[in-house]
């Protein structure tokens, strides 16, 4: 009774241990998923990786954002750009700051960087 009882404990733990490692990529997609805080505004976005982007590249991101016609078109570009930001990041060697609140119907130009870190 007692080995039964053993291949038994060992069988849920191996159960458990798969079912973490089947979580994982969940977690991480949730995580990037870039959704919209709800205290922002419709008109307001938080970019993640702003400081690792150029001028160009903000403004690029803030006219596709504004060209999109639905709600579901912005989760996508903000789910792939908040992608890309981890990915140039990794890439750099470096962390990410935090995410920069730009509003979509203002230019780039007139929105201030995030202060450098030393």
């Amino acid at each position: 009774m007692s080995e039964r009882m053993q291949r038994l404990g060992w069988l849920v733990l191996a159960l458990h241990v798969a079912l973490a490692f089947a979580l994982v990529p969940l977690i991480v997609v949730a995580q990037l998923s870039g959704e919209p805080s709800s205290t922002l505004g419709p008109d307001t976005v938080r970019v993640h990786g702003w400081e690792l982007m150029s001028v160009e590249e903000r403004e690029a991101y803030r006219q596709s954002l504004q060209r999109a016609a639905t709600s579901a078109e912005r989760t996508a570009l903000r789910r792939e750009q908040r992608l890309q930001a981890h990915l140039r990041a990794q890439w750099k060697g470096v962390p990410l700051g935090t995410p920069h609140v730009m509003e979509i119907n203002r230019p780039v130009t007139s929105q201030p960087d995030l202060p450098q870190e030393p």
